[in-house]
């Protein structure tokens, strides 16, 4: 079943369980499909114009492999995500292992930090491996409500000023930000 055929209070108590245990709801993975991640095609093909002209890149938290739709034919494409979705997919659970280090340009983070326990360290290997990156986050309201954040399985709840501090703690100098949303921002970063 996937998860959002299941009720907002079901998803809320599910995505508090594993925030309590600090583990990634992979149910919520295993049954994505490509009409669930269609409304933020827009967002993958801006991240794919930010992204132009470079010549290899990662897609970590790849998904339904949106963003590879958009690349230019000769852009080498190198997903990454906590289940298979397809044979060159490099699976890994960023709330548990590192971040990997793939021979890759740059980096797209699209929906991926929301997921996150510890996004400092996400962030900082991020910089520390990839001069640029395309970043997207739906960023936390400042009422502090989180109910609807839990309903989508988000553990995290930055506001635009955290998010954007954190860029900059991190390494990472801010070139560009596009709203793309219903509260998402996508950035582009360069390593300072």
């Amino acid at each position: 079943m996937a998860f959002y055929d299941i009720s907002n209070s079901e998803r809320i108590a599910m995505t508090n369980t594993a925030i309590a245990a600090r583990q990634t709801l992979t149910e919520r993975w295993r049954a994505l499909d490509r009409s669930e991640a269609d409304p933020w095609s827009e967002r993958a093909a801006q991240a794919a114009r930010l992204l132009a002209g470079l010549k290899t890149i990662v897609d970590f938290g790849c998904g339904t492999m949106t963003l590879e739709r958009y690349l230019d034919k000769d852009v080498v494409y190198r997903p990454v995500d906590v289940v298979a979705r397809d044979q060159r997919t490099i699976v890994c659970d960023f709330n548990t292992e590192p971040l990997p280090n793939v021979d890759a340009d740059g980096a797209a983070c699209l929906g991926v930090i929301e997921y996150l326990f510890d996004v400092r360290t996400f962030l900082t290997r991020l910089a520390k491996f990839y001069p640029v990156a395309a970043v997207s986050y739906c960023v936390a309201s400042e009422d502090g409500a989180v109910d609807a954040r839990r309903a989508n399985a988000w553990v995290n709840d930055l506001t635009r000023p955290e998010i954007e501090a954190l860029f900059s703690d991190v390494g990472f100098e801010i070139q560009c930000s596009v709203d793309v949303g219903a509260g998402q921002i996508l950035w582009l970063l360069r390593s300072a």
